[in-house]
């Protein structure tokens, strides 16, 4: 990739390279593999929608691949972002280079990074699947086997489609890094929620460290990767079509646009819930109740808790945080500045 110079600015790097037509494998599996759990997700991609309804057997791989203490709180592999750049691939603009080096990268002892932008479970986990692939020649082999079927399918419509939306919006960035712009600029758009963090993340950098800012076509709201000299913030490559994209925040929206609804996850966001207690707390039946509840479990609103043996209903506050910070992109709302 290009690089340009760069200046500190307040103990980090001013954007110096923006990472080109790819973190295609990195960044463009680590979505798609998050998305298997995440149906709104695939409904913002229809082609990883359709990818996964062509080869369910792909998804059930996807899901088998780690053991339940090896989960991560944001699904995806984000151990591959640490074996990618291990082998100096997290830029690649080539997929078969990573995977084609994945096993015996898998099989390379190494300490993982602090990974400032993971909380300290995830970094467990990551730690833990770094040394089960290491230690491990068939979970290697399952491994390379389904990352690679992964590329496979989402591969033909990235070359198709994806890598013209993304040369256009690295040229883009590109263009504002060299017209001076400030990362907090050139980084704008993606992760609205997350941005208090990604400040500290970047104030807690050294004098020569790099912001790298990534434009890729799977993504959904955007990516951070933190390492101690390089912090890699994923960002959305926007269609031709300003429309592309928007349909999916529309969809959910509509969800809570119904006042019984939107009163629902109101009251699950204060207190969990059963159907029954809702149903009568509303005074409807219960099938009226459940046909709302499956609408807003379909948008990624609301999951199953547990709750001492009764199944009860909770708002799932991240989706709804991220629906919010969608809409936010979508309208391209500031957030207020106090005083």
């Amino acid at each position: 990739m290009d690089e340009h110079g760069s200046e500190p600015i307040g103990g980090a790097a001013q954007p110096s390279r923006v990472g080109g037509h790819n973190q295609a494998v990195p960044g463009g599996v680590d979505w798609a593999i998050a998305s298997v759990e995440r149906v709104d997700w695939r409904r913002d991609h229809p082609g990883l929608a359709a990818a996964y309804s062509a080869s369910p057997e792909l998804v059930e791989r996807v899901r088998s691949l780690w053991p339940a203490d090896l989960a991560i709180s944001c699904g995806g592999c984000m151990e591959l972002m640490v074996l990618a750049h291990r082998g100096g691939f997290l830029f690649s603009d080539d997929p078969g280079k990573l995977l084609g080096r994945l096993d015996p990268l898998c099989r390379l002892a190494g300490d993982t990074p602090p990974l400032a932008s993971e909380s300290a479970e995830d970094r467990a986990a990551i730690e833990g699947r770094l040394a089960l692939l290491r230690r491990s020649a068939r979970q290697r082999r399952e491994y390379v086997e389904v990352l690679s079927a992964v590329w496979a399918a989402i591969g033909p419509l990235w070359e198709r489609e994806g890598r013209p939306q993304v040369e256009r919006a690295v040229a883009a960035r590109r263009r504002q890094i060299e017209d001076g712009r400030p990362w907090t600029e050139v980084t704008s758009g993606p992760l609205p929620a997350y941005r208090d963090e990604l400040d500290a993340i970047v104030r807690g950098m050294g004098p020569g460290a790099e912001v790298v800012v990534v434009p890729a076509y799977y993504a959904h709201l955007g990516l951070i990767f933190a390492l101690p000299d390089l912090l890699v913030v994923g960002v959305r490559a926007a269609p031709s079509d300003p429309r592309v994209g928007l349909e999916p925040v529309a969809n959910r929206l509509k969800a809570v646009a119904e006042p019984t609804r939107l009163a629902i996850l109101s009251q699950l966001a204060r207190s969990p819930s059963t159907v029954t207690e809702l149903a009568r707390q509303f005074g409807v039946a219960q099938p009226t109740i459940s046909n709302h509840i499956k609408l807003l479990r379909d948008a990624g609103l609301v999951t199953s808790g547990a709750g001492g043996g009764r199944r009860e209903l909770v708002a799932d506050q991240r989706n709804i945080r991220q629906l919010m910070a969608e809409l936010g992109t979508a309208l391209a709302l500031v957030p207020a500045q106090a005083g």
